[in-house]
């Protein structure tokens, strides 16, 4: 006669099962980041993985939903940059900035870094200069600073970081900072570095029920994620699906209204001062970090917009005397502290950008990494 089974047993068995097999996971405390084929059997992403993943609108329609991973040690591990040894000749330049930079609508090989790295750039004692994309989709000085800092770990030669004024936004700058607190706070401490943002600071060491294998299902479930990702390029040629629709979209930058405002801001004199200047810090911070090594700050081409109302505003984020302040303030600074700053604002035509004032499509960026490239192999030869 067959045993029986009895269900209050199994249920026993099963959930001692899941708590030993949630305590070895704890025990051994591997990082969500370390459990990937990403620069271990699969080649590592040429720029941070952005997740895009089908959603339907409240009318019914679809689009193609994007998520942005906050872990620095998940973004750099899957980043072709942390599975690159460097090459006795390799001249590594590390790239930071936004989705600008990151390349968003086209494939790696038509971003900025894409169009360095085609040039086969040559230092003037024969290295060969090797660019690394460090992009990620978001304005903030702050996020770049993380970014620039992390990258440090692997040896640059040389960092390239383009921005513009929205990065230095002060309401901006929480970006990447509540997820990484351990870099945050070396920064805060390690470099006196001045910010407006205060983050949870009495978050704790994790503990055990932080490192079980359940508490981490979320960043596992971005990993897996990752790891099919990383398969799919294969299939599709890009990281970024976005891309593949493109030549579908009706591409349209949203012209500039009549308000001189710029956000809450109005038009009351000097913009930089008092909370203003915190952000500006990150930018001393970054050239300590650098350590002699040239650090290129680079204000970004953006979308001058012509017509109605552009006497008041360059485009539908920026009003004149706001940026014009900004470019100003820049010029003055960088002379000031002696630090590498090139002005490329007004750089492109506006047939050379897709659908923000601040993305490029393929040949914006090829034209600013003409004019990069001298900059490049002159800076590296100093």
């Amino acid at each position: 006669m067959k045993n029986s089974i009895r269900p209050l047993h199994v249920l026993i068995k099963a959930v001692l099962a899941f708590g030993l097999i949630n305590l070895a996971f704890a025990w051994i405390a591997p990082s969500p980041a370390s459990l990937s084929l990403v620069n271990h059997i699969l080649p590592g992403f040429e720029r941070f993985p952005v997740i895009r993943t089908p959603a339907t609108n409240p009318d019914g329609s679809t689009r193609i939903q994007r998520r942005l991973m906050t872990d620095l040690d998940i973004l750099f591990g899957a980043h072709e940059l942390a599975g690159t040894p460097k090459a006795d000749d390799e001249y590594r330049v590390v790239f930071m900035g936004d989705s600008s930079m990151w390349g968003s609508g086209l494939i790696p090989q038509q971003t900025l870094v894409g169009f360095i790295n085609q040039a086969s750039l040559e230092t003037c004692t024969g290295q060969k200069i090797r660019a690394y994309s460090l992009g990620y989709p978001s304005n903030s000085a702050m996020k770049d600073l993380l970014i620039l800092a992390r990258s440090d770990d692997y040896a640059p030669d040389m960092f390239v970081w383009t921005f513009s004024l929205q990065a230095f936004v002060p309401e901006r700058q929480s970006v990447l900072v509540d997820d990484n607190l351990a870099d945050y706070r070396n920064l805060v401490l390690g470099y006196n570095l001045k910010t407006i943002y205060k983050p949870d600071e009495t978050a704790s060491e994790p503990g055990l029920w932080d490192r079980i294998l359940w508490s981490q299902r979320q960043d596992l479930r971005l990993q897996l994620h990752i790891q099919g990702f990383a398969f799919s390029r294969y299939f599709y040629g890009t990281d970024d699906i976005r891309s593949l629709l493109q030549e579908d979209e009706d591409l349209v930058i949203r012209p500039p209204g009549a308000s001189a405002k710029y956000i809450s801001y109005k038009q009351t004199g000097n913009l930089f001062k008092n909370r203003w200047l915190a952000p500006f810090d990150t930018l001393r911070v970054a050239n300590e970090i650098a350590g002699g090594r040239p650090l290129l700050l680079v204000n970004e081409p953006i979308y001058i917009a012509t017509g109605e109302n552009s006497d008041i505003r360059y485009n539908w984020i920026y009003p004149r005397w706001a940026f014009d302040q900004y470019r100003a303030f820049m010029q003055n600074r960088a002379i000031q502290k002696q630090w590498i700053y090139y002005d490329f604002w007004d750089l492109l035509p506006q047939s050379e950008f897709l659908d923000t004032i601040f993305h490029r499509n393929a040949q914006g960026n090829r034209h600013f990494a003409e004019k990069l490239i001298p900059l490049i192999t002159g800076n590296s030869c100093k």
